[in-house]
């Protein structure tokens, strides 16, 4: 098996300021004086692998670099993923060679890698760190896409135009920082191709389409004040154009955007990502210059001047770049994007000046994720995982130093805490401390911010809840109160014994409620809940018992309707039927048949159920 030279031109591009025809023509000198070549031919045997350290060591001493190197030894005419700065065999060559590095100067090993291995020697070793297949992000037969800033696809087919703009970020900071490089790597050792480009195309939240969705509902006046979950779609012309952006419907987007006359700003930044997605450099930058002059808050000046920084940043012109993203700096200082891609343009440029302002990001929780799998960022990866663990630490102390001043703000509390309060309060605690220990970014931020409110609250609780249990007082006194009112105005006491005693009851507990709050009421607090409790369960029975008052008064009232009623209509009956004895004698008048001593009783059972109806009308 021979292998031959794979040069790198996206590694030479990113990290070296020498031409990649400057880097072949020292890579290929020093490989003849490494594998003593005299002819041009640039491939080697397997024989000739012992001399691979010579090789790539006088490779790195000439290029002063702990960056990766722009060049591997690959098998001949065979195609694959390969990694810069490495040695890949077959599996047969594999198999050939395990004997005899054993004899090597030098320590070397045979790791799989797909369908070939890897011969990796002190040279070509990996830096330690938890993710060392970020030098792959960089990697691509195409230009980046300015979308994800991957070369891996064309911008028409990215899969970051859709979605939630924010999902990368959020579902990273639910890991700690071991979590998060651990998971960058399986998903180039364990997921397919395509979950692979799904997953880091997202990766520049703030360059996909779906932040327009936030931008346009809320116009925010500064980088912080984004929202950065998804805001709801509002409808009209300037959402039915987005809606037709993520879909790739780009010219009904574009038609839509042009027609939107009342939000030129907004429309035009919809244009700069069709412009973008259809690839056309020219009507881009008209758009971002064009939006830029309608543009007035903090944050659209420096979001515009960014996107004019990125575009450089793709085309290769660092300096270029350099000016814009300082430009959307001074517009918006919450603005670290801009920040993070000076960095990575630094890396070329000016190595020491990326460090510094990389330092810088590790305490941005956002930044993080990109920080930690950013291929760029490869010479001081490894000092970067440590900052960044640090920092993750840092804040652990910090939120259990919150979380114990929580937890010593309710101790002295426990002695006069109802059972319920206690409880609730060390279930919060308990929950607290299991998102600090176990939980990741955004858990640990959320309990320490939660712990800080905790301690706060416990530290003025007595005082509210003595202050909560006085309104409560007031209020049980005004219900007895209103009680003792109805029972002053109640007509038949003399039959009510057991609500009157109930009364004076409460009247009592009431008075014995009151002198728990002399002196340091806060030290009685387990009493006072516990009698204001008795007195409501009193006041509830008092209630119950007003109730059958209340029917024991309405039985009375229409009973004595259903009396009145009938003695007095019964007396004029009786009256009637007396008189006409009298006017049958004095004035010979003839006696009606009708009165008889049966029509006296048939109008008397008359009048006792008209009574009796008349009186189950009344209301009261």
């Amino acid at each position: 098996m021979r292998l031959r030279l794979k040069f790198f031109p996206e590694i030479q591009e990113s990290f070296y300021a020498l031409s990649l025809e400057e880097i072949k023509s020292n890579v290929k000198r020093i490989f003849k004086n490494a594998f003593l070549k005299e002819s041009n031919e640039l491939e080697i045997g397997l024989e000739e692998l012992n001399r691979a350290e010579k090789f790539f060591s006088s490779l790195q001493k000439l290029l002063n670099s702990d960056k990766p190197l722009p060049v591997s030894l690959v098998p001949l005419e065979k195609k694959g993923l390969f990694r810069p700065g490495k040695i890949y065999l077959l599996p047969k060559a594999a198999q050939e060679l395990r004997s005899k590095i054993k004899d090597w100067p030098y320590p070397a090993a045979l790791i799989p890698w797909q369908k070939f291995y890897e011969l990796e020697i002190p040279s070509t070793k990996d830096p330690t760190s938890e993710f060392p297949l970020k030098d792959l992000l960089l990697l691509g037969p195409l230009t980046p896409c300015p979308i994800c800033g991957l070369r891996w696809h064309k911008p028409a087919k990215c899969p970051g135009i859709k979605g939630n703009f924010f999902e990368f970020v959020s579902s990273m900071l639910k890991k700690t920082p071991h979590g998060m490089l651990s998971y960058f790597q399986k998903t180039f050792t364990a997921d397919s191709s395509k979950k692979t480009n799904n997953f880091w195309s997202k990766r520049f939240f703030y360059l996909r389409p779906g932040i327009l969705q936030n931008i346009f509902s809320t116009n925010p006046e500064t980088w912080e004040k984004l929202p950065r979950k998804t805001q709801p779609n509002r409808g009209g012309k300037l959402f039915l154009a987005l809606e037709a952006l993520y879909h790739g419907n780009l010219e009904e987007s574009k038609r839509r955007f042009n027609g939107i006359n009342n939000n030129e700003l907004f429309a035009r930044i919809g244009l700069i990502f069709v412009a973008v997605l259809e690839g056309d450099l020219a009507e881009t930058l008209f758009n971002i210059e064009k939006a830029k002059a309608l543009a007035s808050s903090p944050f659209l000046k420096a979001y515009l001047s960014f996107w004019r920084g990125w575009l450089c940043e793709i085309e290769n012109k660092q300096f270029d770049a350099e000016e814009h993203y300082k430009e959307a700096l001074k517009r918006d200082r919450t603005f670290w994007p801009a920040k993070y891609h000076l960095a990575r343009i630094y890396i070329k440029i000016a190595p020491n000046k990326a460090k510094n302002l990389v330092q810088t990001l590790t305490s941005v929780p956002e930044a993080i994720p990109l920080l930690l799998s950013e291929g760029l960022f490869i010479p001081f990866a490894q000092e970067l995982e440590k900052e960044i663990e640090a920092y993750f630490e840092e804040r652990q102390k910090e939120a259990v130093i919150k979380l114990t001043q929580a937890e010593n703000a309710l101790r002295p509390l426990t002695k006069t805490l109802p059972e319920e309060d206690k409880g609730a309060f060390q279930e919060r605690i308990s929950e607290l401390r299991e998102k600090i220990y176990n939980g990741g970014f955004s858990d640990l931020l959320f309990a320490e911010q939660k712990a800080l409110e905790l301690s706060l609250e416990l530290q003025g609780y007595l005082f509210r809840k003595v202050k909560k249990f006085r309104k409560k007082y007031k209020e049980l006194k005004r219900q007895y109160e209103t009680y003792e009112l109805y029972w002053q105005n109640y007509p038949y006491r003399q039959n009510a014994n057991d609500f009157y005693q109930l009364l004076r009851s409460i009247q009592i507990e009431l008075k014995t409620l009151n002198s728990f709050f002399e002196g340091d009421a806060s030290k009685r607090l387990k009493q006072i809940r516990n009698k204001s409790q008795e007195i409501e369960k009193l006041l509830n029975s008092l209630e119950e018992k007003k109730q059958e008052l209340e029917q024991r008064r309405k039985f009375l009232r229409q009973l004595n309707s259903f009396i009145k009623t009938f003695v007095i209509l019964e007396s004029l009956l009786f009256g009637f039927f007396v008189i006409i004895p009298f006017m049958e004698h004095f004035f010979h008048i003839e006696r009606p048949p009708i009165f008889s001593m049966e029509a006296f009783l048939l109008f008397s059972f008359m009048i006792f159920f008209f009574s009796l109806f008349y009186a189950l009308s009344q209301k009261n």
